[in-house]
């Protein structure tokens, strides 16, 4: 029988750090231009291991310590109950080649917040031979993580032709939709498959504001204005995902050198959704102002039902290592784009698809020998290129691009009562294109997993 009021407690716990995280990120400080379009600035599922890889291992890893929600499958090998919280700093420097103009942002925030626990434990299965049953694996996960987030703040000065008339525009998009999800994975022998079931839910802000700059002018008894909308969102989201994993037969011949060896794995990955279907309530303000005029609310329309259909997206994966020691893996996804509609949004989007490599290495598995803590290190390393399914619409159609680097470490820190991971990773990356804004960035991603030890040990309490 599980220890239920340790689970309910944790759950409590993390309760309350999901009310912290949803406050925190609507006001965020952020200012990125192209969260203008779309939907946003779309978050990764991927905790930090899986970050601080490029991606290269999304569809393919799998921990018996930490999760990996991007492809939930891999909940099958949790062997651990765990706890994850993960946190970012990002410094963008955002620059127009046609302008000249420059500038810089930076955003920081809770990335995620996650517990997952084993439901079944298939090891006790094969070791005791007094159990019956067939050793099937089942990991559970409850997580809240942000999923996309506007927040663009532009200011532009045009002078009209005709009246010579200067004129200011300030575009302002504030707000973040959260992903609660529950996932799903389930393991026998070497094959895992695993579900991703989540409630979207959020709401945004757009304003667009219009300003006579010259107030000594003829039009100083003219009219600013401002229109405003506010997007309520709520929808059910879900992801299927599959994995393999093949391990090759030690050396035969010398026992003692098997033994102290770990195997050849290939793991192969596939994930993935057919699309979902978000309702919209919207609301929309038009008001007016000048020097000599009060606020006035011209037009205002509330509670307006619509919907947003977002795209299906797939993923797939091939990894090929040593045990635990070292992982090297590709991934590819893409995203079809294309077909997302919003009754709120008439922006043009395309296909999306990402490629990315990455690296794990631990140069020495016993994490319980002190001696040298370099060796217990887990090191990794990956890289990315894609596009984004972004396109601005100028003189020319330019769909963004994105492509980065990225290197970190897994530290683990052994307590009393527990182990714990603190994973840091670094990233530099870059967004854009040559003809409109181009966005270079740097930023760190922090990850901690405390696993459960001592405080948490189901034969105790049988």
């Amino acid at each position: 029988m599980f220890n239920n009021k340790i689970h309910f407690y944790s759950l409590i716990i993390l309760g309350f750090l999901f009310c912290d995280l949803a406050q925190a990120q609507t006001f965020t400080r952020r200012n990125s231009p192209y969260s203008r379009y779309g939907i946003g600035d779309l978050y990764s599922k991927g905790f930090a291991p899986l970050v601080n890889t490029g991606g290269g291992l999304n569809a393919t890893y799998s921990s018996f310590f930490d999760a990996n929600l991007i492809n939930p499958a891999s909940l099958g090998k949790v062997s651990f109950t765990s706890m994850d919280v993960g946190v970012f700093y990002k410094h963008s420097g955002l620059s127009e080649s046609s302008t000249g103009l420059k500038t810089q942002a930076n955003d920081g925030n809770l990335s995620y917040l996650s517990l997952t626990m084993p439901i079944t434990r298939s090891w006790e299965i094969e070791k005791d031979s007094l159990r019956r049953g067939v050793p099937i694996q089942w990991g559970m996960n409850f997580s809240l993580l942000p999923h996309s987030t506007v927040a663009y703040d532009v200011q532009i000065t045009r002078t009209l032709p005709g009246i010579n008339e200067e004129i200011q525009y300030d575009y302002r998009g504030r707000g973040t939709r959260f992903r609660v999800n529950w996932g799903n994975g389930f393991r026998y022998k070497g094959f895992s498959a695993g579900f991703n079931l989540g409630v979207l839910f959020g709401r945004t802000s757009y304003n667009s504001i219009l300003t006579f700059t010259d107030k000594d002018s003829s039009f100083i008894y003219g009219f600013d204005t401002e229109y405003a909308s506010e997007e309520n969102a709520v929808g059910l989201l879900w992801d299927l995902g599959i994995q393999y994993e093949h391990e090759f037969a030690t050396n035969k011949k010398d026992p003692k050198k098997a033994g102290r060896k770990e195997p050849y794995k290939l793991v192969v990955g596939a994930y993935g959704n057919a699309g979902s279907k978000v309702r919209l309530n919207t609301t929309d303000r038009f008001r007016r102002y000048g020097v000599y005029y009060t606020l006035d609310t011209v037009s205002i329309v509330e509670d307006v039902q619509g919907s947003m259909n977002l795209p299906a997206e797939f993923g797939a994966g091939l990894a090929f290592g040593q045990g635990n020691r070292w992982r090297v893996g590709f991934n590819y996804e893409g995203q079809l784009w294309s077909n997302f509609s919003s009754t709120s949004s008439s922006d043009t989007l395309s296909n999306a698809n990402l490629f990315a490599i990455g690296l794990q290495w631990r140069p020495f598995l016993e994490l319980k020998d002190y001696k040298n803590y370099l060796k217990r290190i887990i090191y990794r390393f990956g890289a990315y290129y894609g596009n984004d399914p972004r396109t601005i619409n100028g003189a020319e159609q330019h769909q963004l691009s994105k492509y980065g680097i990225t290197f970190g470490f897994g530290l683990p820190i052994k307590t009393k009562r527990s182990q714990a991971f603190v994973n840091i990773g670094f990233e530099y990356g870059y967004l854009g294109h040559p003809d409109v804004i181009q966005e270079r960035f740097f930023k760190v991603n922090l990850g901690f997993t405390f696993n459960e030890s001592n405080w948490f040990i189901r034969t105790k309490f049988r």
